[in-house]
């Protein structure tokens, strides 16, 4: 039985040697409707391949940001390192990235991940209560899992007052560095915390 406190928070690379990669999809018709990553199936119908396009010069990593934290861009190698495991709740559609000089990068793929957990363990956990528009959620300065709160089998989820905090367990963490993917930061859960959190809840 996986220990389900076992987790890191799966982000964006940050090194300031190296420039900045971003990309943004294409539009289609009702592409600023489409709920990826909230929690919902994707029911509408989308394009065969979502295109993404970026005026980088350098060739795309396997995890590149993406013009919206709704959207979540994974490389042919992470995606098959991904269904090779079984990680479950993820649904996967073609993408393509084409920079500016023509080049295309494929397959890529954006992935919907359909599992959310308000999996805290607030006693425990440091944060303070910010409003964002209409919503308040919680910032973290010392975060701590409730393993209540977490299914067995869930090895990738998004907590469900902040869809931007991804959840993925180490096994898959270990499968993931081990392929040598790039663009990825896997920061452990103990050692996690947020600007704007360092007066104590």
């Amino acid at each position: 039985m996986k220990n389900t406190l076992n987790y890191y928070l799966w982000d964006y690379e940050i090194d300031d040697s190296i420039p900045l990669y971003t990309c943004g999809i294409e539009q289609f018709d009702g592409w600023d409707k489409i709920g990826f990553n909230s929690g919902r199936e994707i029911k509408v119908n989308l394009p065969e391949v979502l295109k993404y396009y970026s005026d980088n010069k350098s060739p795309p990593p396997d995890f590149p940001r993406a013009n919206s934290s709704r959207y979540m861009l994974v490389s042919d190698k992470i995606a098959s390192i991904l269904r090779d495991y079984n990680v479950t709740g993820i649904d996967y559609y073609l993408s393509e990235i084409i920079h500016d000089d023509g080049s295309r990068f494929a397959p890529y793929y954006t992935i919907n991940c359909g599992y959310f957990s308000d999996c805290v363990n607030y006693d425990a956990s440091e944060y303070l209560m910010k409003r964002y528009v209409s919503t308040e959620i919680p910032v973290f300065r010392h975060l701590v899992l409730d393993q209540s709160k977490i299914p067995e089998n869930w090895l990738l989820f998004r907590f469900i007052r902040n869809k931007n905090l991804l959840f993925i367990h180490e096994e898959i963490v270990k499968k993931l560095k081990d392929a040598g993917v790039t663009g990825t930061r896997f920061v452990p859960v103990d050692e996690f915390w947020e600007p704007g959190s360092r007066r104590r809840h």
